[in-house]
């Protein structure tokens, strides 16, 4: 997941794509074993993501660098622009529950107030 917009204000975070919900769905249709490399520029959206993934059951994994650098990257690299990047693994076993209040991701229409 590479750069996803983070909606700087608090009044728009309902529409930000990582929370809570979108992370248990995640959970619940990725194979055990499969990784979520998650990648900002934006570091208070990288901790609080990574809260996100490691509330929904995800493990964190190591930190190595990636494969692949995206045009974004390869843009902040030359600028000196940090990335934050963080990965997580979806659980072989499933020993931890999914802490959710809710069961899945409640959809809204964001233009209403």
């Amino acid at each position: 997941m590479q750069f996803p917009d983070p909606w700087w204000k608090r009044r728009h975070y309902k529409r930000r794509l990582v929370d809570v919900d979108f992370a248990v769905q995640a959970r619940r249709l990725l194979a055990p074993g499969a990784t979520v490399d998650f990648r900002t520029d934006v570091a208070a959206y990288a901790r609080e993501g990574e809260r996100t993934w490691l509330q929904a059951g995800f493990e964190r994994l190591p930190d190595e660098p990636p494969e692949v650098l995206s045009t974004r990257e390869r843009r902040y690299a030359v600028t000196g622009q940090p990335v934050f990047r963080a990965r997580f693994r979806n659980p072989l076993v499933d020993l931890r529950p999914i802490q959710s209040e809710r069961t899945g991701r409640e959809w809204r229409d964001v233009r209403r107030k």
